[in-house]
């Protein structure tokens, strides 16, 4: 059965699909919560139409004792009326790097790959090969390390730049060298579900080892 995770929007309490990991999940779910333990559910078909008929649109609006069971029901409406027989999880996917959790929600990051301090490397993850080493910055090994990662080098490259840029940020000045490269190692772990949304991930609260 297939286990979709949801991701927070913002500092806000409304979650849905727009994650890279559902890329092409084939439908749009949003849940958003309300005082008073209401709750909004918007379920949208995405998937191309045989016919011109518009795609299958699904809004409730309900009190649940809580976002589980209002999960709950998102997956009944997914079986009943999109014949999708899947799993909301309970766990929330962070909304960017080093965002904050919120009423007691611990939110996760769905982790495919990781800043090993002993190496001071980013690592792919299950495989652990390396995608970027910091002890060869300056040289042409920065990023090409491991012959295996050699179909990645478009993204570190490209994330390379982005990392190199946010080094000037005001909000990035009085970080420490370890959070820019955990945020480094977010910032390619985005990129590379968006590639492919079924690589494997773990959940985790931090992306350093």
């Amino acid at each position: 059965m297939k286990t979709i995770y949801l991701q927070r929007q913002g500092s806000t309490d409304t979650f849905n699909t727009l994650n890279a990991i559902n890329t092409d999940l084939g439908y749009y779910i949003e849940v958003k919560a309300w005082s008073d333990n209401r709750y909004n559910i918007i379920i949208v078909s995405t998937r191309k139409q045989d016919d011109d008929t518009k795609n299958k649109r699904i809004e409730i609006t309900a009190v649940y004792p809580s976002l589980s069971d209002a999960f709950r029901r998102v997956e009944k409406e997914l079986r009943e009326e999109l014949s999708e027989d899947a799993t909301i999880s309970d766990t929330i996917e962070k909304y960017c790097h080093n965002s904050p959790s919120y009423k007691g929600l611990a939110d996760k990051y769905l982790a495919v790959c990781f800043y090993e301090k002993a190496t001071e490397t980013i690592r792919l993850y299950p495989e652990n090969y390396c995608l970027v080493s910091f002890r060869h910055k300056g040289t042409k090994d920065y990023l090409r390390m491991d012959g295996a990662t050699a179909e990645y080098l478009p993204i570190l490259e490209e994330q390379a730049k982005q990392y190199e840029k946010e080094q000037s940020w005001t909000c990035h000045k009085d970080k420490s060298e370890e959070f820019r490269r955990e945020r480094f190692a977010w910032l390619i772990g985005e990129a590379l579900k968006k590639k492919d949304c079924h690589r494997k991930f773990y959940l985790t609260d931090t992306l350093i080892k």
